[in-house]
């Protein structure tokens, strides 16, 4: 049985085509944002036993 890959990546290449194309600024999901608040949750994390879900 052939396993069913993903269409996750094809829309969002496509999404981000249609950004760059407005010429529109924007992130990829793994480019930080904000620094400060990048630092800020690393921190609350790291302090409150690694994430949201524990």
């Amino acid at each position: 049985m052939a396993k069913l890959q993903s269409v996750e990546p094809n829309i969002a290449d496509l999404a981000n085509g249609w950004l760059k194309s407005y010429h529109l600024d924007y992130k990829l999901e793994q480019n930080p944002l904000n620094s400060e608040i990048d630092k800020a949750l690393n921190d609350y994390f790291s302090k409150n036993g690694g994430g949201w879900w524990k």
